[in-house]
């Protein structure tokens, strides 16, 4: 259980992090982002009518 919690948050976190750097990119600069936001940017700019929740599962954790 503790394990899936964590995971949701690590989730959410990604989301935020994506919708803030879709929403302002000079915010970052990408180049210096990790792989795992890196991608789910991407999925993210391609596919922009794709459902969060989708998104967020379609690149794995890439952390561990």
């Amino acid at each position: 259980m503790r394990w899936l919690e964590g995971f949701q948050v690590h989730q959410c976190r990604k989301l935020a992090i994506v919708k803030a750097l879709m929403a302002d990119e000079s915010m970052v600069d990408k180049s210096t982002l990790d792989l795992e936001i890196a991608m789910t940017l991407k999925v993210k700019e391609m596919f922009p009518n794709l459902p969060d929740d989708v998104a967020m599962g379609v690149i794995p954790r890439l952390d561990k």
